[in-house]
């Protein structure tokens, strides 16, 4: 499932083991990007509109580039589909 990092930050990591303290169960919260096995989903952003164009941007019109979309999961559980 792809989460924002503060919703990966709101779920249990996979890869710790529960255990008790003081009779409660006890897990360990995801680091989302502050672990080794998050990984950052990519979109392509085609520029072929005015409304994605920035004064002093290098990118030429309708070129495709590859950006952050803000959305990740964690790699020990394979890319979602």
């Amino acid at each position: 499932m792809m989460l924002t990092e503060d919703e990966a930050k709101n779920k249990a990591c996979c890869k710790c083991m529960p255990h008790k303290e003081d009779g409660k169960l006890m897990t360990a919260a995801c680091l989302a990007s502050g672990c080794m096995a998050w990984r950052i989903e990519y979109g392509t952003w085609h520029l072929g509109e005015e409304r994605f164009l920035v004064e002093g941007d290098t990118y030429q019109r309708h070129e495709a580039v590859q950006k952050e979309t803000g959305y990740g999961y964690c790699g020990l559980a394979g890319r979602p589909e």
